[in-house]
C-alpha cells in the first residue's frame, strides 16, 4: 500500500510540472523575400521585377502579390499552415514550392529563363 501511494504522489507531481505544449498562433504572418532571375551557373542571380506569386492550394488560397522593380515581394497577412505557391514571370519557367508558414518568414526564390 505504501508503495502504491508513493507512486501515485510521484505521478501526480510529474503531471503538474510538465510544460503544456504551445499551440501555434494562427497569424496573421508575413511572408516576404526576393525573386531572382537565375540564367545559369556562371551568371550571378539578379532581382526579377514583375514576377507574380499566387497561392494556388491550401490555406490562404488565391492570395497574390507581384514583385517590385527590385524583385521584392510581401504577403502582409497570411494564416498559419501549409500551402502551394505558384511563382511565374513572362519568359521564365514557373515554380510551385510548398510553404509551411508558422511565423514571419523571409524566403527567396529563383526562376530560370525558358
Amino acid at each position: 500500500m505504501r508503495i502504491l501511494v508513493l507512486l501515485s504522489v510521484l505521478m501526480a507531481a510529474s503531471a503538474c510540472s510538465l510544460p503544456q505544449p504551445a499551440s501555434p498562433s494562427p497569424g496573421p504572418w508575413r511572408l516576404s523575400g526576393t525573386v531572382f532571375s537565375s540564367a545559369d551557373a556562371l551568371s550571378p542571380d539578379r532581382p526579377l521585377g514583375g514576377a507574380t506569386l499566387t497561392i494556388v492550394e491550401g490555406i490562404n488560397v488565391s492570395a497574390n502579390v507581384t514583385t517590385d522593380a527590385n524583385g521584392r515581394y510581401a504577403f502582409a497577412a497570411l494564416e498559419s499552415g501549409r500551402f502551394t505557391l505558384s511563382i511565374s514571370a513572362h519568359g521564365y519557367a514557373s515554380v510551385t514550392p510548398v510553404v509551411e508558414l508558422h511565423g514571419d518568414t523571409e524566403a527567396n526564390f529563383a526562376l530560370k529563363p525558358r
